[in-house]
């Protein structure tokens, strides 16, 4: 057999590091996104009380509902970083090999601090009340524009669903219009000639 031949790899190059975001850039996003999930809750509440309830939607009700989903969310990340915090102290230290792997675990060590700004940035955002306000306003819009679309779709439907005893029914309708209709018809057609021929003996 001949001689093995021999691939040349290349020398192991690191994979970059990616920057860590900064607390602020992660608090920012985490704001928007719970504001998003807010909003949505808010949204499915109007659709519910109008589709399902068949009621008006209350524009306290609604904005207290906003400021609840606020608190509901920081209570979560708040919960979040007492069991982070916990795990933490329960698990031995780790050496890490790689630049990496020492990046993500400064990343995992601050990620209970970052949870705990977030939950105080959320409940500045539920007692916000031109925050709140907006959010409200800003599902309502949407409420009202799916509620749109549903309406359209359902005369649509309405529209275009055929009867689905139209042909069951078709031989009892056209006998009805036989013996009912036409014989008023004729009753009707035979009375006028009488009222013609009365009159013309008049005259």
């Amino acid at each position: 057999m001949g001689k093995k031949r021999k691939v040349d790899l290349g020398k192991y190059v690191d994979p970059p590091i990616t920057p860590i975001p900064a607390v602020d850039r992660i608090i920012e996003e985490g704001v928007l996104i719970a504001a998003s999930a807010v909003r949505m809750t808010v949204k499915n509440q109007i659709i519910v009380a109008a589709l399902r309830d068949h009621t008006d939607f209350d524009e306290t009700t609604l904005l207290d509902a906003a400021r609840t989903d606020f608190v509901r969310l920081a209570e979560q990340s708040e919960e979040t970083a007492a069991r982070l915090e916990k795990r933490g102290k329960e698990k031995a230290p780790i050496v890490y090999e790689s630049k990496v792997d020492a990046n993500r675990r400064k990343e995992h060590r601050r990620r209970p601090k970052v949870e705990r700004q977030l939950a105080e940035a959320l409940r500045a955002e539920a007692e916000n009340e031109q925050t709140i306000a907006g959010l409200v306003a800003r599902a309502k819009l949407d409420a009202s524009e799916e509620l749109q679309r549903e309406v359209v779709n359902r005369l649509v439907s309405v529209a275009i669903e055929p009867d689905p005893d139209y042909d069951e029914f078709k031989a009892g309708r056209l006998a009805y219009l036989i013996t009912v209709d036409l014989a008023e018809l004729e009753k009707n057609t035979e009375l006028e000639k009488n009222e013609l021929d009365k009159n013309s003996e008049e005259n």
